[in-house]
């Protein structure tokens, strides 16, 4: 059975993009170009969540006898500030006069405070870069937009044209021609849409008001 491609795999094939289009778009994924913040926020969070089995393994084999907590209080959101700041977790200890266990389980407490900050510094942190790049981009993208949006118009007033042929073909009595003599689907999706599918016409005048392209004149 004949496997179809995906969209992805499709577009893929596609070689028709300007060069200087193409490198006009930096690689976020590179952990050093406009993307390192997000590189840096994934990296804390991938350390915490490492360091929180890292102390939960050395709980489980802690034999050390004495007090299953800390006999002193600590402050874990000050702590989980600190390791979001950057601070290593082995300088939140417990006082020698306690036990290995306590320095653990102070430890082990920052940790889960910082964790969902972590996360959620990742998330924010991608899409306010996101964002910065797109802006910086609006002139490229948009020039791209605008080309497609005019040959959009140009396939529209030719589709306008066949239209008004076939119709013509019809008020003069030519009505039993051949099926390829007619609009076909596509066409009248194209020129007067349909439920949930806007016509080309609409498309056009909503995307040039999106992108802040003025119509062609």
């Amino acid at each position: 059975m004949l496997k179809l491609k995906s969209k992805k795999d499709t577009i893929a094939t596609y070689h028709n993009l300007p060069q200087k289009v193409i490198a006009s778009i930096p690689d976020m994924r590179s952990p050093e170009g406009p993307g390192k913040a997000v590189h840096d926020a994934l990296a804390l969070w991938e350390k915490l969540k490492s360091e929180k089995g890292r102390i939960m393994g050395e709980l489980a084999h802690c034999t050390e006898a004495g007090p299953f907590g800390p006999a002193t209080r600590y402050d874990a959101g000050a702590d989980a500030a600190a390791l979001l700041g950057g601070a290593d977790v082995s300088t939140l200890t417990a006082p020698v006069a306690e036990s290995r266990r306590a320095g653990l389980l102070r430890q082990l407490a920052a940790v889960e405070h910082a964790l969902p900050g972590a996360e959620t510094a990742v998330h924010r942190t991608a899409i306010a870069v996101n964002r910065e790049v797109c802006q910086q981009l609006q002139p490229v993208v948009a020039e791209v937009v605008e080309d497609v949006l005019v040959q959009m118009e140009s396939l529209l007033n030719e589709l306008r044209d066949l239209a008004q042929l076939f119709q013509t073909l019809s008020h003069r009595g030519l009505s039993n021609r051949p099926a390829h003599w007619h609009l076909q689907a596509i066409e009248e999706l194209i020129l007067f849409g349909a439920r949930g599918y806007p016509s080309l016409e609409v498309f056009i005048k909503e995307r040039r008001k999106i992108w802040g392209i003025e119509p062609t004149k």
